[in-house]
């Protein structure tokens, strides 16, 4: 009897143990798999799709795809299904891995640990710096040891911005060169660069920034950059259509008269800490960590609770140009902007790790319920709430694309919200998301599968009918009808005829989603 009763102690005792164990092992386990769903460095949207550089110099992008700019040899979306993010998605084989990405509109750029630059996606004015107009990416046989690595004479790259069908660098003496699109001098030289393989490497000449003068960072937008100077002062060229290049005036800025051309007015005794530059509106964090932008202001997108376009005219930059209110004693660590071009926006990390974001809402990339503007009434800035990403999480990188944002927060995660067409926010759907706390999922980047999350709600308003042919497995096998000449040519149609192994119809039905509350409560929203 006595051997039965130690029998039952001891299971008794183990069985508590391990009960003991797994309860202090599950919540242990939770968040290590939280943690390692993005394990991320760095962030950069495009237009319409997103990439990420992972700790172990992986890439991986997803979102829109039509050119190439995914890096996966095909010209299919990912990450708009079920089944191609985490594990699903393929890392960007760049032969290597990297140090530093930059997304443009349609196409994408990095830097690799050999310090070379390659770039992949649309290519239609030499964007990618390949001596040619052919697009990269799109097809098998374009990617890994086929890439060819930007010819930027004797100096490499380190630093890369892309844009709107140009790309920038600043190379390790400091000087700027960009190529691709010129029309509205955006690449700070004269002439076409990019296109044929002579107008780069030594054919491709610095920016004149001033006597002396090099760049230690760089923002490109859709027709206009702007570098922070060895000084610490703030350059800016190209269109100037609304004052976006901060000159006072609305005068395009082009060779040669940038390196006489005054510096940006930040005000006195300003200088520049951190640039960002969208379609038509500049941002700069300066020295004493207060954020000021100017430039196209339609939606309140430079935070002024007003929707007057400054920088156009004298005397409204410099000390009249007034700080963001960022609420009581909180300044900006990081900013970007939109690169839309008509309902443009602007978010920010404060110093608290928090985040606010102003301007156009009608897709939600604000991170509350589509709705009207913010900050372009009185008042709106200073009762500007911080966008809720999770209990105790904070943010530490931030990037944002046409109508969509990215965040890595401060367990390595990368939440994305806003418009999700494409599947640009990483959710396997097109669905459109809001910052709704712990609701709001976390992209998977490596297939470690987290703890569930509360089922978040989608808001009746919108209607969204899909009908994929598409299969999980995605090969790189796909029938192409096309003409690709590997020869530099000049010309500018885009004859090129694709016919894909699958069929895709995405029919929407586009609702308005706009309602006059700005509720937070919500969680997913549908917006095609």
């Amino acid at each position: 009897m006595k051997r039965i009763l130690l029998v039952v102690c001891a299971i008794v005792v183990i069985f508590g143990v391990c009960a003991v164990s797994l309860s202090d092992r599950s919540p242990f386990d939770a968040v290590n798999a939280a943690s390692r769903l993005s394990r991320s460095t760095q962030l950069s949207l495009g237009g319409d799709h997103s990439c990420a550089l992972l700790t172990s110099g992986e890439l991986k992008c997803w979102g829109a795809n039509q050119f190439g700019q995914l890096g996966l040899g095909i010209s299919d979306d990912y990450g708009d299904d079920p089944g191609e993010m985490g594990s699903g998605l393929p890392a960007v084989n760049i032969n290597s891995t990297a140090k530093s990405i930059s997304a443009g509109y349609k196409h994408t750029c990095a830097i690799r640990n050999d310090d070379s630059t390659v770039c992949w996606g649309e290519n239609y004015y030499g964007e990618l710096g390949i001596g040619n107009m052919n697009n990269i990416g799109d097809d098998s046989g374009e990617m890994g040891s086929d890439l060819v690595a930007v010819d930027l004479g004797t100096n490499h790259a380190v630093a890369l911005s892309a844009g709107l069908e140009f790309t920038c660098a600043i190379v390790e003496t400091g000087d700027v060169k960009c190529w691709g699109n010129n029309t509205n001098g955006q690449l700070g030289v004269s002439g076409e660069h990019g296109r044929t393989s002579e107008s780069m490497g030594e054919g491709l000449p610095a920016i004149d920034l001033g006597l002396g003068r090099t760049a230690k960072a760089i923002s490109t937008g859709r027709l206009h950059a702007c570098a922070i100077l060895d000084t610490d002062e703030v350059k800016c060229w190209g269109d100037d259509a609304y004052g976006q290049l901060g000159s006072g005036d609305t005068i395009d800025q082009v060779y040669p008269i940038i390196a006489t051309d005054p510096t940006v007015d930040l005000g006195t005794g300003r200088t520049a800490k951190a640039i960002a530059v969208g379609a038509f509106h500049t941002c700069a964090i300066l020295d004493n960590d207060t954020l000021k932008c100017w430039g196209y202001n339609v939606m309140g997108q430079l935070g002024t609770d007003s929707t007057d376009t400054l920088g156009d005219d004298s005397g409204e930059m410099g000390d009249a140009l007034a700080a963001i209110n960022l609420g009581t004693g909180r300044t900006a660590v990081a900013v970007a902007v939109s690169k839309r071009g008509d309902l443009d926006y602007t978010c920010a990390v404060l110093d608290n790790g928090q985040v606010k974001c102003w301007g156009a809402n009608d897709m939600g990339q604000l991170g509350f319920s589509p709705s009207d503007s913010f900050g372009d009434a009185a008042g709106e800035m200073a009762s500007l709430g911080a966008l809720n990403l999770g209990t105790g999480t904070t943010v530490t990188k931030i990037a944002i694309g046409a109508a969509h944002n990215c965040f890595i927060l401060n367990n390595t995660n990368i939440k994305c919200f806003g418009h999700g067409n494409n599947g640009k926010l990483g959710y396997g759907s097109w669905d459109g998301y809001i910052a709704s706390g712990d609701d709001l999922p976390v992209v998977d980047l490596d297939g470690v599968v987290a703890s569930p999350t509360a089922t978040s709600t989608a808001t009746p308003t919108a209607s969204h009918t899909r009908t994929p042919t598409k299969t999980p497995s995605k090969t790189p096998t796909k029938t192409l009808t096309r003409s690709k000449t590997n020869t530099p040519t000049k010309t500018l149609t885009r004859s090129k005829t694709k016919t894909p192994t699958k069929t895709l119809t995405r029919s929407k039905t586009k609702t308005p989603t706009k309602t006059p509350t700005r509720s937070r409560t919500a969680t997913k929203i549908k917006t095609p």
